[in-house]
């Protein structure tokens, strides 16, 4: 938000706004509209990294217990 804040007058009355030419909103729109699809993007990236970490780790134990498996029906078959 501090971001927008810094390229948009947010805090601004409702005068400042209804005084102001028409492009200069839509250009703080067309702002909000890019810093908005910017979040968007950096947090699928986010959430895309955190499942590929979560996945690699339940695969490592994944391994981890069909190895074990493996070695208990090693085991039985020569007793």
């Amino acid at each position: 938000m501090l971001i927008i804040k810094k390229s948009v007058p947010i805090d601004q009355d409702n005068d400042y706004f209804n005084n102001t030419d028409s492009l200069v909103l839509l250009q703080y729109i067309k702002k909000i509209h890019e810093k908005t699809v910017e979040f968007k993007n950096e947090a699928e990236n986010e959430l895309s990294a955190k499942r590929e970490n979560e996945c690699s780790d339940y695969e490592a134990m994944l391994q981890k217990l069909e190895a074990e498996v493996r070695n208990h029906i090693r085991v039985k078959l020569f007793f």
